[in-house]
């Protein structure tokens, strides 16, 4: 069965779900990538990473993603407000791009790409925080 761990919703990890198996120097990459310090100059910090790295998500979708946060039918709240997903895509990728998943189902933006360098890790802390909204991250061409 396909589990997701929840988070501390104050101080909340980045949650990043492989869902492609195929290139584990890909997987290696990504996971180098979100461990570079981020921030502005001078005060760069490493954000804390759950990886879920388990085969059972193999293929898995962001709908599949998203049911199992929720709790499928039962509801229930995970305290994650965004999910990545290193999928087929972010394998293939030059550039690793992670999907991001919002999991606010109230919300028109549901999801996009991006680069796993530093722009999660800015996404995650601010909708954490409250200080913007999904679709302030999105590329209009997504809308």
């Amino acid at each position: 069965m396909r589990t997701l761990p929840t988070t501390d919703e104050y101080y909340p990890d980045l949650l990043v779900v492989r869902t492609d198996y195929r290139d584990q120097r890909a997987w290696d990459a990504v996971r180098a990538a979100l461990a570079e310090p981020w921030g502005p100059k001078g005060e760069e910090s490493v954000q804390q990473v759950v990886y879920v790295d388990d085969p059972e998500w193999a293929e898995a979708s962001a709908e599949d993603v998203l049911a199992a946060l929720t709790g499928g039918e039962d509801g229930g709240e995970s305290g994650w407000s965004v999910v990545f997903l290193a999928d087929r895509v972010t394998m293939e990728s030059d550039l690793r791009e992670l999907l991001a998943v919002n999991t606010d189902p109230e919300d028109d933006c549901r999801e996009f790409r991006t680069e796993p360098r530093q722009t999660p890790h800015d996404i995650h802390c601010n909708l954490s925080l409250g200080n913007m909204d999904f679709e302030d991250f999105a590329p209009h061409e997504f809308f």
